[in-house]
């Protein structure tokens, strides 16, 4: 039998991946990412995926007077797990950094990540991504790169615009779609304030039902479109996003 590794360090104990950060000329983000193995291969992490994976989250669909609410609640070692993971910069370093292939060092950060608990890794790749596509549109853009690349990690279930940080879901799956969106039922029309839009459909399935604010696509005019729409509307009443039930 294998002995059992209560703690390490994912980085600095393997010579695999240090050696290919090296080779790629990422080897500026060593401390970052010696830093991130230590966490990432802690006791306490071990600990935590344990827990989050044993208590599964529990849709609640209405508070105790009967409103709805469509609350995902997460044991709290999940929520410990995603601190942990925002804070080790993966999900926002190439965009924070000048250095040289940045790419290299969050490949590594994900590998040590994923090998911890790969559940946080959904949630924390999705806000790194959906920047680029943010930086697309400045208007909408510029007011969210500094919470969704933020170090801190914010789960209260309030309006976004007074967090430091902010977390996104993807929604842009149908049934009848599949992998092809021009076939998506779901339709979006302009409020006539501003670029608002009231986006009406059914969504076959989302990824991180409790993000701040949801991607999700529907049919303009203009044919699918992406939208970002908040979880939690500004005077703090939840969006009329209705969750069915979890997988």
């Amino acid at each position: 039998m294998p002995p059992e590794v209560s703690q390490r360090s994912l980085y600095d104990d393997d010579a695999i991946p240090k050696a290919a950060v090296h080779q790629h000329e990422a080897g500026w983000a060593d401390e970052k990412l010696s830093n991130c193995g230590a966490v990432t291969g802690s006791a306490r992490i071990q600990q935590l995926a344990r827990l989050a994976n044993e208590r599964l989250p529990d849709l609640k669909n209405h508070d105790r007077i009967g409103r709805r609410i469509e609350f995902v609640d997460y044991h709290p070692a999940y929520h410990e797990l995603m601190g942990a993971a925002t804070k080790t910069e993966g999900h926002g370093l190439p965009w924070t950094t000048t250095e040289k292939r940045p790419q290299v060092a969050r490949a590594a950060m994900s590998c040590m990540c994923y090998q911890a608990e790969a559940g946080v890794m959904c949630p924390t790749g999705m806000s790194f991504s959906i920047v680029r596509l943010l930086r697309s549109d400045p208007e909408i853009g510029n007011q969210w790169f500094d919470k969704f690349l933020s170090t801190g990690y914010d789960p209260q279930p309030i309006p976004a615009d007074p967090k430091q940080s902010v977390t996104t879901a993807m929604s842009m799956t149908e049934k009848q779609g599949g992998s092809d969106p021009r076939a998506n039922t779901s339709r979006a029309v302009p409020t006539g304030n501003d670029r608002e839009y009231l986006s009406t459909g059914h969504q076959y399935s989302c990824s991180v039902p409790m993000g701040d604010l949801i991607l999700l696509a529907a049919q303009t005019r203009a044919g699918v479109t992406l939208f970002l729409a908040p979880r939690t509307l500004p005077d703090g009443a939840r969006n009329a996003i209705r969750v069915q039930r979890l997988n």
